[in-house]
């Protein structure tokens, strides 16, 4: 097995940089705080943090070039990673775009079609990363410009990705600062089509509710294209399928649309006959229509803070005792005439003590005793995302709550 000073040796041209754990930590610490449909978007969205911070640490050590600057805010970047890995530096006016991956063997550059294609997003310069998080450490294997990439790269029209040799790249990150002093040009890149509004709502709905972790695929090219270049509508699918609740506004008895006090407490107190609603509780419900039936889900929350000022609960919350469960019901409430084939996979994902993501996962179907499956109580601290997921062949339901 090879150290990392032996890599080093073997590749003297490719740049090498520490991971500090420290960083490791704030980045999974942020990714927490944000809102994702499904696992594989969260560790992209990690992974792409540790890259940019760690590559931006090492930039702005050097006095001769200028500091660089994440192109897109944080709740962009988050809209960007739901959907795609990379991310944008700022060096005044040139753009570099940082590709990691966490591959061991590192051969080849891959690219997805939107950091090529979109006007907005091209880049001049494009570079390969490597992240080893086991043993802490990242290296830049070389990059290319706009231009190679388009022109002499492979494009896997099944993964729409330009694919270039690791051979192909240029591991010297000198000739870089270079070219960026000595050569002045931007990509040139086709406009993307745009979409009216009501082509625009006529994707969004089934990319919604489709259980896929890659939707960029689900649609043709060009209409994946169109529709991920729009901020607007970017901004609408994400929050679609990574729709958010503030648990704080509840205890201000500022419910969100879709949300409403629990309907039935034969259903909590079946459960739990000890449950009654005390101060510093709260309970709702939303209803989720499936046709031939309804699912209820419902939460109830705990203030934990003893000398709360209620009617500051949002500024002063600091924690609260969380407990959500899933319900079969029927629109008249007949829960003894559900006789349909149920069979729901129910997943609750949430920080640990250490932050790190851990999964609960309960099957909802038509034996389930009182056809209801509820969780065990966490305690959810500020920053923190708890993620429901609902998953029935190619249906799925994602709810997020935090403070």
């Amino acid at each position: 097995m090879l150290t990392l000073d032996d890599m080093i040796t073997l590749y003297p041209d490719q740049l090498w940089l520490e991971i500090p754990p420290k960083i490791c930590q704030t980045a999974r610490q942020t990714v927490n705080a944000q809102a994702y449909s499904n696992p594989l978007a969260v560790e992209r969205a990690y992974q792409n943090i540790i890259c940019q911070t760690v590559v931006a640490n090492w930039l702005r050590e050097d006095p001769d070039l200028p500091s660089p600057i994440s192109w897109l805010s944080p709740q962009e970047q988050s809209e960007i990673w739901e959907f795609v890995n990379g991310s944008i530096l700022l060096l005044n006016t040139t753009r570099l775009a940082l590709i990691p991956s966490d591959v061991i063997n590192l051969d080849e550059l891959i690219v997805e079609q939107e950091w090529v294609d979109i006007p907005d997003w091209a880049s001049h310069y494009y570079l390969a990363v490597q992240l080893n998080l086991q043993d802490g450490w990242l290296r830049v294997s070389g990059y290319t410009t706009h231009n190679k990439l388009k022109q002499q790269s492979s494009y896997d029209a099944m993964d729409r990705t330009y694919n270039l040799d690791q051979s192909e790249l240029i591991e010297d990150l000198t000739v870089l600062w270079v070219a960026r002093e000595t050569s002045r040009w931007f990509p040139t890149v086709a406009p993307v089509s745009v979409l009216s509004s009501t082509q625009a709502e006529t994707l969004i709905s089934p990319l919604s509710q489709s259980r896929s972790t890659s939707p960029r695929l689900n649609l043709p090219p060009e209409q994946w294209i169109a529709l991920i270049a729009t901020p607007a509508w970017r901004e609408t699918l994400y929050h679609h399928r990574t729709a958010t609740t503030h648990l704080g506004q509840w205890f201000q008895n500022l419910i969100e649309p879709g949300w409403q006090a629990i309907r039935d407490f034969a259903v909590l107190q079946s459960q739990f006959p000890t449950y009654a609603l005390a101060r510093g509780m709260t309970s709702q419900e939303k209803r989720i229509d499936r046709g031939d039936y309804q699912l209820a889900v419902m939460v109830i929350c705990e203030d934990f803070e003893s000398n709360l000022d209620l009617e500051n609960t949002a500024q002063s919350l600091v924690e609260v005792g969380f407990m959500v469960g899933v319900q079969v019901v029927q629109s008249d409430f007949d829960r003894s005439q559900v006789h349909l084939p149920i069979d729901i996979n129910v997943e609750l994902a949430f920080p640990d003590e250490v932050g790190q993501i851990e999964t609960i996962t309960e099957r909802l179907t038509s034996d389930t005793p009182n056809l209801a499956v509820w969780f065990p109580k966490l305690i959810v601290q500020s920053q923190e995302v708890v993620r429901l997921m609902l998953i029935e062949g190619d249906w799925q339901f994602v709810h997020n709550f935090t403070l």
